[in-house]
């Protein structure tokens, strides 16, 4: 009769070494290698939970992080620019460098400012005085907050609804991906080396735990009969790109199990 055997490992990413791209990699040396007997059976391992910080950047310096208007100062038409720094922002995060940066024009810090639509998952962007324009097409941001068409106030305190959809969340899920094992969870049907899909259940700037109601189990028959020390695990998106952790530290639980006979039944077989 074969015996179930379980063994559990905690990863952390801060205790791994050579951190890689953006914090998304990081390698551990293991001082006890995990060891397989050769006559194992059934041998899986699944992600138990894990500990994620939803830092990743939304808004990235040269590629989406700027807004464009024109607007009175002093009864002259002058453009305004406003640079948002790299982050993981939602609404009321690009509110306040829009309040500050437009205090740093000398007018009024609500010059424009945006409101969340829950409803419709859009944003509403709400200019105080009239004549003031927004440029989409000089606003890199404009995906993002979904204003893709020109938007000019005819009244004060005007609000103009989104054209689309924000994309606030650039990373909708997270593959968790490892060398441990030679082929993980396949993807659209090829082979990968993915252990577990971990969906964003935080907001911006929030950490979330991963604690599947049923892990998927994945078969590691590479394993038998092998020991292995170095392993390297990283995190991408759905689209295979890595993700920017933001420095974050980030970890999870990981159970191997397999079955093997006992020591007496394996002197009997000899």
């Amino acid at each position: 009769m074969f015996q179930q055997k379980k063994e559990t490992f905690f990863f952390e990413s801060q205790f791994g070494i050579t951190p890689q791209i953006n914090g998304s990699q990081f390698t551990v040396t293991l001082s006890e290698p995990i060891a397989v007997p050769r006559n194992a059976q059934e041998v899986t391992v699944k992600i138990h939970s894990a500990e994620i910080w939803n830092t990743f950047p939304n808004i990235e310096n040269g590629v989406n992080n700027v807004f464009y208007f024109e607007g009175l100062k002093n009864n002259v038409l002058q453009p305004f620019m406003i640079t948002v720094p790299e982050g993981a922002y939602n609404v009321a995060g690009l509110n306040i460098v829009l309040q500050n940066q437009f205090s740093l024009y000398e007018v009024d810090d609500d010059f424009v400012t945006l409101e969340e639509f829950v409803e419709q998952g859009k944003v509403v962007m709400v200019m105080k005085n009239i004549g003031t324009i927004y440029r989409p097409l000089l606003s890199t941001i404009s995906k993002v907050i979904g204003f893709t068409q020109e938007k000019t106030s005819i009244s004060a305190g005007e609000r103009f609804v989104a054209d689309e959809i924000a994309q606030f969340n650039r990373v909708n899920k997270l593959f968790l991906q490892s060398t441990l094992l030679s082929v993980g969870i396949p993807y659209n049907g090829a082979p990968s080396k993915i252990l577990a899909k971990i969906p964003i259940s935080a907001v911006p700037g929030s950490q979330f735990n991963f604690q599947p109601f049923d892990a998927i189990e994945v078969y590691a028959d590479s394993l038998r009969g092998s020991q292995m020390s170095t392993i390297t695990f990283w995190l991408t998106d759905e689209q295979g790109r890595y993700v920017n952790t933001g420095g974050e530290s980030w970890g999870f639980a990981m159970i191997l199990s397999y079955k093997e006979l006992p020591n007496y039944q394996l002197r009997s077989m000899l």
